[in-house]
């Protein structure tokens, strides 16, 4: 039976037997006046005190401690209300710990900490996040970390990333690579676009090198008087006056396209003939 049930018993009982307070909260009355036991929600020596925010069990005789508190209250007198912001519980109840005061059934909705006293971060999915980390419930696209407190590289395609590691779900946009798309291709790869391997971070550029850069990283420069070089380092194209493997030899004054190896250039410069 709920403490304020008792309690309008006994006054009922009261006020129809005319009873003194002292006697009608005793379960056990001494000779000398005294209580040695009290109705369950009061205490003291004639059990005249009243127990506060305690639940029905009551509080001790002697000190008017409570042997647990009422719901939605705390310390060790039970004296202080639980957080409000508090989760309730299924019968719309509130707890909290009786020493700490931290919400034992979690937080209300867009609440963390232990008790619920900061707001879920508002990159968060509707600013619900988990009460014991805080870590976003659900969340938006262009933001990454836990906590959608980081945004996903600029190099993303379609700007999106995973939430927990940052990695671009779609690949690197052209001139981006590595696993966050947030390291830019060199500046040697034709139109700047590259694509990092699958067994290493290094870039091969994608669509070739500029004029004499050697592939596949355009990272190593041609022969000096290369055009275009092979993997292996040999000449493919010469600059206009050079000839051979290793555009070594110099010639005539031709055209870009060097001469033969007959000597006949394909075409002179302006001014030779």
């Amino acid at each position: 039976m709920e403490t304020n049930q008792l309690l309008a018993i006994l006054l009922c009982l009261q006020s129809i037997y005319n009873v003194e307070s002292a006697d009608y909260y005793c379960l056990v009355l001494s000779r000398s006046g005294a209580c040695g036991e009290c109705y369950i929600g009061w205490y003291g020596a004639y059990c005249d005190k009243m127990c506060q925010h305690c639940d029905t069990r009551g509080c001790s005789k002697t000190t008017g401690v409570c042997l647990q508190c009422q719901a939605g209250y705390y310390s060790t007198n039970c004296s202080l209300t639980c957080p409000p912001q508090c989760r309730e519980s299924y019968d719309d109840s509130v707890f909290c710990d009786r020493t700490t005061g931290n919400c034992l059934e979690g937080c209300k909705p867009t609440w963390r900490g232990h008790k619920c006293e900061h707001k879920c971060g508002k990159q968060c999915t509707d600013s619900q996040c988990f009460f014991y980390d805080g870590s976003c419930a659900g969340f938006r696209n262009g933001f990454s970390g836990i906590h959608c407190d980081k945004t996903c590289s600029v190099g993303c395609l379609h700007g999106n990333c995973s939430q927990q590691t940052g990695i671009c779900l779609h690949g690197c946009k052209p001139g981006f690579y590595g696993s966050s798309c947030d390291r830019n291709c060199t500046d040697k790869c034709l139109d700047r676009d590259c694509s990092r391997e699958i067994d290493g971070d290094t870039p091969r550029c994608t669509n070739g090198c500029v004029h004499g850069w050697k592939p596949p990283l355009c990272d190593i420069p041609c022969l000096p008087n290369c055009l275009s070089c092979t993997e292996a380092g040999v000449c493919s194209s010469c600059k206009a006056g050079f000839t051979g493997t290793s555009c070594e030899k110099k010639i005539c004054n031709c055209l870009s396209s060097g001469c033969s190896d007959d000597r006949f250039c394909d075409g002179c410069l302006d001014g030779w003939w």
